[in-house]
């Protein structure tokens, strides 16, 4: 009877719930071990292009502290300026914006974060407005900082208001 037919289909639905389970735990885990290769493979450092959504961002180098020629435009007491040498490049198709005021900060240790900062030096324009198709722009950015501050990064982020995605660069 009928009783032996829905119990053979009940007990086929959970082997073959269970199966399936199975296989995407380790498809899950086959996954999370190629995502973990990945991105050891891609950590970002000073020096090497890293992916920030349509953007690839290379920090160049770093001048921790930027001491300023001009004797006015020093930072705060118990702060200091540093300088990032930072490229842009737009990998995007067509035309794409970016504000390095409104997408670069600084973060430390303890996971403060400082905006860009005005230092009364002629330092090249930080990478800024419209990027073409592949066009890639290079300028320095100035933090201030505690002096204090240690372990910092810059925060890239894409710039997307919507679904920004955001990269962390070890600046040591």
């Amino acid at each position: 009877t009928w009783k032996k037919k829905w119990l053979w289909a009940i007990v086929a639905i959970v082997v073959i719930a269970i199966a399936a389970n199975a296989g995407k735990k380790k498809d899950s885990s086959a996954a999370k071990q190629s995502s973990k290769s990945s991105a050891a493979a891609e950590t970002p450092a000073v020096g090497k292009a890293v992916k920030v959504g349509v953007w690839s961002a290379v920090v160049h180098s770093v001048a921790d502290p930027f001491v300023p020629t001009n004797p006015i435009a020093k930072p705060k007491d118990g702060f200091r300026y540093i300088t990032v040498d930072l490229s842009l490049t737009n990998n995007a198709e067509g035309t794409k914006q970016y504000s390095s005021l409104m997408s670069l900060k600084l973060k430390d240790a303890d996971n403060k974060e400082w905006t860009i900062a005005i230092t009364g030096e002629q330092l090249p324009a930080a990478p800024e407005g419209n990027f073409a198709e592949g066009e890639t722009k290079r300028g320095t950015t100035a933090f201030e900082v505690p002096v204090a501050a240690k372990g910092l990064a810059l925060v890239v982020d894409e710039g997307d208001l919507v679904d920004s995605k955001k990269v962390s660069i070890p600046l040591s």
